[in-house]
């Protein structure tokens, strides 16, 4: 919906949609067979030790799908990209969430287009590591999407959040454009 209110309940969306852009998602994984993604979703790793391809958590999918879903995705002509660095049960580790932003930085220096974005939607303890990791994604043209988290603290305490180069997002009220009481918040 467009951005002032009130609001006119309709959707509206450039005819490009996203045409030529990949979107990691650094999740749990993307069910690329799911019917949204128009046979366009595409598997790029799993990072987490004994992980499969399948997103059985469930979450990446769910992003993906608010992303670059057919129905109501916000780029829904770009290519969603599954980077797999959580597991099963939604849990990860440094060294995998950092594997899976090295495989985007890789993949994206060998694209012709160079049209990249990440969404990392979820959460960790304060990582020197991590945030370099996205650092270098964004000093080599990715643009970086994150979120704040829901734990109605200071974001800038945790990773990814923290990262200054990257694009955090909090949690915004259904009816108003008041922060939620659960969102994390802060300067960062």
């Amino acid at each position: 919906d467009q951005a002032k209110r009130p609001l006119d309940g309709k959707y509206t969306f450039p005819d490009s949609a996203g045409e030529g852009v990949n979107v990691f998602v650094v999740d749990s994984g993307i069910r690329i067979t799911h019917k949204e993604f128009g046979g366009r979703a595409k598997f790029g790793g799993s990072f987490c030790n004994g992980c499969s391809e399948e997103d059985e958590y469930g979450h990446g999918t769910h992003v993906a799908s608010i992303a670059c879903g057919e129905t109501l995705g916000v780029a829904r002509k770009a290519t969603p990209i599954s980077v797999k660095v959580l597991d099963d049960e939604g849990v990860g580790t440094f060294s995998s969430i950092i594997a899976g932003l090295n495989f985007v930085g890789e993949t994206h220096n060998k694209s012709k287009n160079k049209k990249s974005v990440v969404n990392m939607s979820i959460v960790g303890d304060k990582s020197k590591a991590v945030n370099y990791a996205i650092k270098q994604l964004t000093d080599a043209g990715v643009h970086v999407v994150v979120c704040a988290g829901n734990d109605s603290q200071d974001a800038c305490d945790i990773s990814p959040a923290s990262e200054l180069s990257a694009i955090t997002v909090g949690a915004t009220e259904k009816n108003s454009d008041a922060i939620t009481d659960f969102s994390n918040f802060g300067k960062c």
